[in-house]
């Protein structure tokens, strides 16, 4: 059974959540602006989870279908940095009893430096977990 397959599955426990299913990619739009789109992309054999610009390759796919679940989640926020209004910067954030914790980055390399700089949090509320 694909990755995806197994995702879909999961997501038919939740009707609530929508997704599109594009063959070897499926997306979950958010559904509001404090929100990010969560997709899960399988291509021979590799999976890659991406929330907005960030992203991780998950080698077992129970970890990426768990994953996509944190995403959707409200334990789960995304710090975004910006730039000019362009977006360069994405750390994952997983809340803990302490408070919210930083997980993981993910960068561009080139940005637009010189311009001014915003900082925006992201968070879905799909499934309330905490």
């Amino acid at each position: 059974m694909s990755t995806i397959s197994k995702l879909k599955a999961k997501l038919g426990e939740h009707p609530h959540v929508r997704f599109v299913d594009e063959g070897n990619t499926l997306r979950i739009p958010p559904v509001d602006p404090e929100g990010f789109e969560v997709e899960l992309y399988e291509r021979g054999g590799a999976v890659t989870v991406f929330f907005a610009g960030w992203h991780e390759e998950c080698l077992a796919p129970d970890d990426a279908v768990h994953l996509v679940g944190m995403g959707l989640s409200d334990a789960v926020r995304l710090k975004v940095h910006s730039r000019g209004g362009h977006d360069y910067r994405w750390t994952l954030e997983v809340w803990e009893p302490s408070g919210w914790c930083k997980t993981s980055v993910t960068a561009l390399l080139f940005f637009r430096f010189w311009k001014r700089a915003s900082v925006r949090y992201l968070q879905n509320q799909f499934l309330c977990v905490r």
